[in-house]
């Protein structure tokens, strides 16, 4: 945890939502997985990751609506 981004992964229930993770677009795989890349990270080797699912139909921090 000593790098400025880091890549993320995880778990997610419902394939047809979008995740972000410290503000950015993950990609859902849609077989209950998702993955982030290059997601900020505070470089004192302690980090913090907020990882937010939207729906469909919802406005996602872009802009943009869907997964």
């Amino acid at each position: 945890l000593w790098h400025a981004t880091v890549n993320l992964s995880g778990k997610i229930s419902d394939p047809n939502q979008a995740v972000w993770v410290n503000g950015v677009k993950g990609h859902n795989n849609g077989d209950g997985t998702w993955s982030a890349k290059n997601v900020p990270n505070n470089v004192s080797g302690q980090s913090t990751f907020d990882a937010t699912a939207f729906e469909p139909k919802e406005k996602q921090p872009d802009g943009s609506y869907g997964n």
